[in-house]
């Protein structure tokens, strides 16, 4: 009911939260312009991350690319060059930031010289199913 009232008041830009997908269709159609369901969000997000553990935190940027915190936990990986590992080859993606276990180390521009610590947390961009596919490999090297 607030949608509509606010829409007929000449809101520019509504957005509505809704309870439901039923909720969400009727927010929809009545002229949210974005409609948002917090607990399915929140939900989806604690199920990937039970799915994928070495994912710590993502963040979708379109259908097509997303962003992600990958925890370096595979032995093949350690002591390795960005180069060496050359992930943009073997997953399609690409390292933006590497933070050190103990947070002690931010690279915000990482080069092909830079040497990847065991648990160091890497930020990733790439489509998810390539982010998923460098996941599965580095569960597999534990």
């Amino acid at each position: 009911m607030a949608t509509l009232i606010v829409k007929e008041l000449g809101a520019k830009h509504i957005i509505s939260r809704a309870e439901n997908e039923r909720h969400a269709k009727v927010l929809d159609r009545i002229g949210a312009d974005l409609v948002v369901r917090p607990e399915k969000d929140i939900a989806e997000r604690i199920v990937y991350q039970q799915l994928h553990p070495n994912i710590t935190n993502y963040l979708q940027l379109s259908k097509m690319l997303t962003l992600a915190d990958v925890v370096v936990r595979n032995k093949d990986f350690f002591y390795k060059t960005l180069e060496q590992l050359d992930l943009t080859n073997r997953f399609g993606v690409n390292v933006i930031l590497i933070i050190s276990r103990d947070e002690k180390r931010v690279n915000q521009r990482p080069h092909a010289q830079d040497v990847i610590h065991p648990y160091d947390r890497i930020t990733v961009v790439g489509r998810i199913e390539n982010i998923e596919r460098l996941e599965e490999y580095l569960k597999k090297g534990k």
